[in-house]
């Protein structure tokens, strides 16, 4: 944060080189790893495009990282940046923060468009969705049309975990509901 806010004055940050500030930043995305489309370093191409994040990452130290990233990016927005100066102050020149994983781009096949998104969840909440042959998600995919994943574990007592849809915009919103709705109910 210190990198892209800078903690000196004008003048001075002109010239500083470790905490220069990112003169005229308007939006900062921070990438957050998830297990249902996994890509490669390195090969992020015109296929792939931005989902808004559904997890706080997927290991212990990724979620801390998160929530020192949120305190930081609260501390931008009240102008009581800890480190120094506020460079950002007022909404005009605020940056706008994202947390973004990455995903397959929309698909247009001629007649629909494919698009993916996801749910972060507990592990009871996928054992319970796992029941009797994931009798429920399919009764969900049957019902709406909306193609639903869960990602496998990285590794053992991975938390959160990730449902993944993939479908039309109305059908992914009706399943994420009744997903929702099904987990309120255990």
């Amino acid at each position: 944060m210190g990198a892209l806010h800078g903690i000196f004055p004008p003048v001075v940050r002109e010239n500083e080189t470790r905490f220069p500030g990112c003169l005229g930043l308007e939006e900062v995305f921070w990438v957050v790893q998830s297990n249902l489309w996994h890509l490669d370093q390195g090969k992020i191409d015109a296929t792939v495009s931005m989902r808004h994040a559904t997890t706080n990452g997927l290991t212990k130290g990724q979620r801390s990282f998160k929530k020192h990233t949120l305190f930081s990016m609260k501390c931008v927005k009240d102008g009581a940046w800890c480190a120094g100066t506020n460079l950002w102050t007022g909404t005009e020149n605020e940056p706008k923060f994202h947390f973004i994983s990455f995903a397959p781009h929309p698909q247009y096949d001629g007649v629909s468009t494919t698009y993916y998104d996801g749910l972060g969840v507990n592990t009871p909440a996928v054992q319970f969705l796992g029941r009797n042959n994931w009798a429920v998600v399919k009764k969900i995919e049957k019902s709406t049309g909306c193609v639903i994943t869960v990602a496998r574990q990285s590794f053992r007592n991975e938390e959160p975990r990730e449902i993944g849809f993939m479908g039309g915009e109305k059908s992914i919103e009706n399943a994420k509901a009744l997903v929702v709705e099904k987990l309120a109910t255990f």
